[in-house]
């Protein structure tokens, strides 16, 4: 069918035809599931899309290759329900058969038998709606902001990449200087207001969703933003500027990598994997981490900041001003936000995230001393 040119929509007709017939739902093994649990899943599964605010690929990452499989399979019954065009492109892009049909796909679709589809139709039912969809950003392809954010991404791609750490600081450093300083300029000539706040939704994987939140927190505080937790299975919305928003999702994924590497090879780990502390020192580890980042990100902005008085204090005007209608975004959309709190509990873990954190340290002297060092040996 591909090679004739036919189209997604009409194959994923194709095989929703294949996949569902005679009140029945049939898994990529041909077994089925009895006809009152596939009238139960499809229930479920419409009532859920019709509370709203939920885009696919928040789907797909709470409810796996099985969610994405029945929605599929019911992709009219769920476009009928979604009410609104856009939301209905959403998920039409991002919903595709070859994700849940390679072999990892369906091993994934086939786990559990009858028992964890049960377990998936009561998870649809108690799913609570998303209500920001509608303040999601769409990022306008604007060719200077486009060159300002491949300039970003490449340098944090190139400090993922390289082994040695004063290099991925000054690199990390540099990203950072550069959109702080995209952002003040355009904060300076156009200001900020609560109708140009969007929300930018970030997955974080597990293990350790909370403790691994601590540090896209930051980094979203650290460029302008705020981070709402609004599913605790790792769905975070970032609230801010657009440009800000898409800054703090890529910043965060390029220290996250740096942050699991600095902790699965910290000699440190071994011994608590012996001592039986694994876990605790991984939760400990994310969390300092995540405090020193946070850190380092605010002395780096304070070095952006113009050097001249009057500058100076237009640019931090412009800065609190963005801060305040940030915050009123944030009170608009989430109305009963509560804050927790995590304990560190294994202090050689919470050493070993500072001292990796201070590895990744965003600037300074320390950085071209390091350098130095390393280009002599």
């Amino acid at each position: 069918l591909a090679a004739v040119g036919v189209g997604p929509i009409f194959w994923g007709f194709l095989m929703s035809v294949d996949f569902y017939r005679s009140g029945r739902l049939f898994l990529p093994d041909g077994s089925c599931l009895a006809g009152f649990l596939s009238s139960e899943l499809r229930s479920c599964l419409v009532t859920f899309v019709r509370r709203g605010g939920w885009t696919a690929g928040d789907f797909s990452h709470v409810f796996g290759a099985k969610g994405q499989f029945i929605a599929l399979v019911w992709f009219d019954d769920v476009a009928s329900a979604c009410g609104s065009a856009a939301v209905v492109a959403d998920w039409r892009r991002d919903l595709q058969w070859s994700r849940v049909l390679d072999k990892s796909g369906q091993r994934a679709v086939l786990k559990g038998g009858e028992k964890a589809w049960w377990a998936l139709a009561d998870r649809l039912r108690r799913t609570w709606p998303l209500h920001e969809w509608e303040v999601q950003d769409q990022l306008a392809a604007d060719p200077s902001v486009s060159k300002v954010r491949d300039r970003v991404l490449s340098l944090l791609r190139k400090a993922e990449s390289t082994a040695f750490a004063a290099e991925a600081e000054a690199l990390v450093a540099k990203a950072q200087q550069l959109q702080q300083q995209y952002v003040l300029d355009g904060l300076v000539a156009e200001g900020s207001s609560a109708e140009t706040i969007r929300t930018h939704r970030v997955c974080i994987s597990g293990p350790y969703i909370k403790h691994r939140f601590r540090l896209l927190g930051g980094v979203a505080r650290a460029n302008g933003c705020r981070a709402i937790l609004v599913h605790p299975l790792g769905l975070v919305s970032v609230v801010g500027e657009p440009e800000s928003c898409a800054h703090t999702a890529q910043m965060y994924e390029s220290l996250q990598v740096q942050c699991d590497y600095y902790m699965s090879t910290d000699p440190r780990a071994e011994q608590a994997r012996m001592d039986k502390q694994l876990a605790p020192f991984k939760r400990s580890f994310l969390l300092a981490y995540a405090a020193r980042i946070s850190t380092l990100l605010s002395e780096v902005n304070e070095h952006a900041l113009p050097e001249d008085e009057v500058a100076r204090a237009s640019a931090e005007k412009a800065l609190a001003l963005r801060g305040t209608a940030v915050d009123r975004k944030v009170e608009d959309l989430y109305s009963n936000l509560r804050c927790s709190s995590l304990a560190v509990n294994n202090w050689s873990g919470y050493s070993a995230g500072v001292d990796a954190a201070e590895r990744s340290r965003l600037g300074g002297a320390e950085i071209d001393a390091q350098k130095s060092l390393e280009s002599s040996a």
